[in-house]
């Protein structure tokens, strides 16, 4: 279902998701009941969540204590909680005891890191190029999280991390009731050796990514990838799990589908990369309707980002 849109002009002041008066407002797609509803567990797997749920909460009554540091507010409701039991033992293919184990060090790398204190005057100054911004929803009522890939680069890698853990923790406030996970598009087409962070940034995304939000993604879209692109892909997809690897998509968006293109030595290497990633799509429309992304995105939206009006909207939502 496609959002209201409140700003007639051609340029409006906010993407789409913004211009709802709530995140599960009618206007919102239909939201799927649950990342993983429990009705559809089977008997041994919902036995693996309650045992899972009974251990974590366990941690806040051991003695000696398993965690150190500053207890952050609500954090026994946020580890004991279905979806956090859920995601973790589902990126731990109901393994309970190596679900628990990532629990455990989730929770004391939020001691540490202190995610839901990153406030947004942390992190605006990063935010200012447009780099990351919230769009519209996907055809499963996720929220669109949207990457230009040629504006990452960061003087401040601690302020970049930041940013990401930010949007991590606060876009989950924009999921309709019973939405979980958030999708991501990465525009790639002008991204060079010269406009990308250290790769060691890169791992430490990727890390924090795969460690401490498990399932939070549901897919990524890369849009035109390029032979930097490739290249850079070399070097990060040893450091991409396989279930990470298995939601991320690829499209020609500005090219023609890749389901069209000959089979070219370039494409040739393309598919080879593309191995064990969710493939490529004819089109990113297979899984957003084009009015949730702005034109620069692959979509049809008329939105050029504008930080002032961008980050006023976004925060209402964000920053509760």
């Amino acid at each position: 279902m496609t959002l209201s849109v409140a700003n007639p002009s051609p340029l409006p002041a906010a993407p789409p998701l913004l211009q709802c008066t709530t995140t599960t407002s009618s206007t919102a797609p239909a939201a799927p009941e649950g990342l993983f509803p429990l009705h559809t567990l089977t008997a041994d797997e919902k036995h693996s969540v309650q045992s899972l749920q009974t251990q974590t909460a366990a941690i806040f009554k051991s003695s000696p204590l398993l965690l150190t540091g500053t207890p952050l507010p609500g954090e026994e409701q946020w580890a004991t909680s279905n979806d956090t039991a859920l995601r973790y033992l589902k990126a731990c293919k109901f393994n309970v005891g190596k679900a628990y184990t990532m629990v455990l060090r989730s929770l004391q790398w939020r001691r540490e890191y202190r995610p839901t204190e990153i406030t947004p005057k942390d992190v605006e100054e990063e935010s200012r190029n447009g780099k990351m911004f919230w769009s519209g929803f996907d055809r499963a009522g996720r929220p669109i999280f949207n990457l230009d890939a040629s504006k990452v680069k960061s003087t401040d890698t601690d302020r970049y991390l930041k940013l990401i853990v930010f949007n991590l923790e606060r876009g989950v406030a924009l999921c309709p009731g019973g939405v979980y996970q958030l999708t991501t598009v990465a525009d790639v087409s002008n991204v060079t050796l010269f406009n990308q962070n250290p790769v060691s940034v890169s791992v430490q995304t990727l890390s924090i990514l795969q460690a401490h939000y498990p399932e939070r993604l549901g897919c990524t879209v890369v849009l035109d990838p390029s032979w930097t692109l490739w290249a850079l892909w070399a070097v990060l997809s040893p450091f991409i799990d396989s279930g990470t690897r298995s939601k991320i998509y690829f499209t020609n968006s500005k090219k023609g589908s890749g389901g069209d293109k000959k089979k070219t030595q370039q494409q040739q290497v393309e598919d080879s990369h593309a191995v064990g990633t969710g493939g490529w799509l004819d089109s990113v429309d297979t899984l957003i309707d084009p009015s949730q992304l702005a034109v620069s995105m692959g979509g049809s939206y008329s939105y050029v980002y504008d930080h002032a009006s961008y980050w006023k909207e976004a925060m209402k939502y964000l920053w509760k």
